[in-house]
């Protein structure tokens, strides 16, 4: 097991070093959508009014699709909105250590989450925000710039516990959204100590993880709760879990866990079957394969690697290397990481997943921690400073390490990231959060006081860092970062979590492009359609997106899945392709709209 004695000594030494198919187009500004199905059998006949604002769009082409030319970034492009939408409410954390009042506090400065989703169903995405000390917040959006909390309302506020992670997820298939929150808590904390599974009856929440088996306290307290990842592994229509733990007690295994929803007889239920799948991220398997193992676990994602309609599972590891195991199609997975070529990242902290070199596949980024000056106090080292990973897909599960290529390994100390195509131009750019500063060891380096990073992406998964050009400068030690178009115009916003700070919300008024965007319904599939995958052909161009892989550190991004047109008027065709393995294709899909697409029977 880790000897926390020697952890710090080494970070000491690292801080000194360093100094029927149906689609509905939706406006995107109503405030509920309910026009009459289009059968997208047949393309789509009625459009919305609904256009990209004259003075954001490009002029239209037909013949081509997206492009990264034209004139420079405007700065900013990025707009600090965070008090006018009524989001100016701090992370709070305790007065002493949620562990216990003499421990190091460490897990205390890694807290902070948020998750995405439109709990009323109204058209406009809310917003969940933990609090490690106080109720947390859930912001319902009003429609107009503004939020609102209505966590005491709903019933979120009667729960004492410290969160961090969350994730809005219909666990019962019942069409609207519950909500998994993550917790951290001392060895005397039986109620923190554990998760929570908050079950909605008509915009009213209940509390319900221990009955459903979802609490993870089985065997004694959860005490580090960090990330929930939420996908349909099984393809029986309903979403399972998988929910990472760090834990700084040196006696004790973090409780990585994957939860199998148990499905049509028990909807809404689950059983841990992490073991019995082979998914256990600290096995024998993974020692015989020579990678450092550790099991202390930040994040995770169901997301399907290799292409073969079944979601895969990766896990972002502290202490070690992050890895894939592969969905053998019978409800096992395979360790990958003899074929995979992950082995070496470092301490990684957040990820996110997306087709960054617009070849179909997805590729992987995993935030890490990044100084040239840092050299282990001996061998073997129990973690490293070396830096992001970008690990581009090549295809028959073979992932190769693209990091310098791409120019995306310096974020200083990283946390949760995100792919989303900023400007609406058709590929994915990139952002990261990071900053970290733990009071007892009075350090007071560049780490402390960092801003984020802002990759923009050439077209080829070539990046180019211009954080500071469109205006995200902020230096408040995020942890948890989310995407969505929280003002419906067309373009994705951030939300970032500052550890014990203020948030920020980010307006996005780059999003120069033409778009579209596609909200999809499962009928034969999970009702969310966790898994699907959209194709999106636009002149000579093919946009790949899947649905629900972006599972952030201590984060949930939108659903909707956003495609980018750059100066194309419209998608020329776009295929989903369900989780079911039913397949829906549209031709001739005009952009500025958001379209509802339910899927078919088989």
């Amino acid at each position: 097991m880790l000897d926390f004695d020697v952890r710090w000594a080494l970070l000491a030494l690292f801080f000194f070093l360093a100094c029927d198919s149906t689609v509905e187009p939706v406006d995107a500004g109503l405030d509920a959508f309910v026009p009459a199905p289009v059968d997208a059998r047949v393309g789509l006949d009625a459009r919305p009014d609904a256009t990209p604002p004259e003075e954001d769009a490009a002029p239209p082409d037909d013949d081509a699709g997206p492009s990264d030319a034209g004139p420079p970034l405007p700065s900013p492009v990025f707009v600090d909105v965070t008090v006018a939408a009524g989001l100016s409410s701090p992370h709070r954390k305790p007065a002493t250590c949620v562990m216990s009042p003499d421990d190091t506090c460490e897990i205390d400065h890694m807290t902070g989450g948020a998750a995405v989703g439109d709990f009323d169903a109204d058209g406009w995405p809310d917003l969940f925000v933990t609090n490690l000390e106080g109720p947390d917040h859930l912001y319902r959006n009003l429609g107009d710039g503004t939020f609102v909390d209505v966590a005491a309302s709903t019933g979120l506020a009667a729960f004492p516990r410290h969160s961090n992670g969350a994730a809005f997820v219909d666990v019962d298939d019942d069409g609207d959204l519950d909500l998994y929150v993550t917790s951290i808590a001392g060895p005397d904390d039986a109620e923190n100590g554990r998760a929570h599974l908050f079950i909605q009856d008509g915009g009213v929440f209940t509390e319900d993880a221990v009955a459903r088996g979802a609490a993870l306290n089985q065997g004694g307290p959860l005490f580090g709760g960090e990330s929930v990842a939420v996908g349909d592994y099984d393809r029986d229509g309903y979403p399972d879990l998988h929910v990472t733990e760090w834990l700084a007690i040196r006696q004790l295994q973090p409780r990585t866990r994957l939860l199998r929803n148990r499905g049509a007889g028990l909807p809404g239920h689950y059983t841990d079957v992490t073991a019995s799948v082979g998914a256990l991220t600290y096995s024998q398997e993974c020692w015989e394969s020579r990678v450092r193992c550790s099991s202390y676990a930040f994040a995770s994602a169901f997301t399907d690697l290799d292409d073969d309609g079944w979601q895969d599972l990766i896990v972002i590891s502290d202490f070690g290397t992050s890895r894939v195991f592969w969905n053998q199609r019978d409800g096992t997975f395979e360790f990958g990481f003899r074929t995979s070529n992950i082995g070496g990242d470092e301490n990684g902290m957040g990820s996110t997943v997306g087709d960054v070199d617009g070849d179909g596949d997805l590729d992987w980024f995993v935030s890490s921690i990044w100084d040239p000056m840092f050299t282990c106090a001996r061998e073997p080292c129990s973690w490293g400073a070396s830096g992001n990973r970008l690990f581009r897909n090549e295809g028959s599960r073979e992932l190769v390490d693209d990091t310098d290529r791409a120019g995306v390994r310096e974020s200083g100390w990283g946390w949760g990231a995100a792919l989303f195509d900023y400007d609406n131009d058709g590929d994915l750019d990139l952002v990261a959060v990071n900053g970290v500063d733990f009071p007892h060891l009075s350090l007071e380096d560049a780490f402390a006081v960092e801003p984020m990073r802002f990759w923009v992406n050439d077209g080829t998964g070539r990046f180019q860092e211009r954080s500071a050009a469109v205006g995200l400068t902020d230096t408040g030690r995020g942890k948890g970062l989310v995407v969505f178009d929280y003002d419906q115009d067309g373009d994705q916003d951030l939300f970032v979590v500052n550890n014990g700070a203020l948030p920020r919300l980010y307006r996005n008024d780059g999003g120069v492009g033409a778009w579209l965007r596609l909200r999809l319904v499962g009928v034969a599939s999970n009702t969310e359609a966790l898994g699907a995958r959209v194709e999106a052909t636009v002149g000579a161009q093919r946009i790949t997106r899947e649905v629900g892989s972006p599972s952030h550190f201590l984060g949930q991004s939108e659903r909707e899945v956003q495609i980018g047109l750059g100066r194309a008027s419209q998608a020329d065709e776009i295929i989903v392709r369900w989780p079911s393995g039913v397949v829906t294709r549209l031709t001739d899909v005009a952009a500025g709209q958001t379209l509802v697409v339910t899927e078919p029977d088989a």
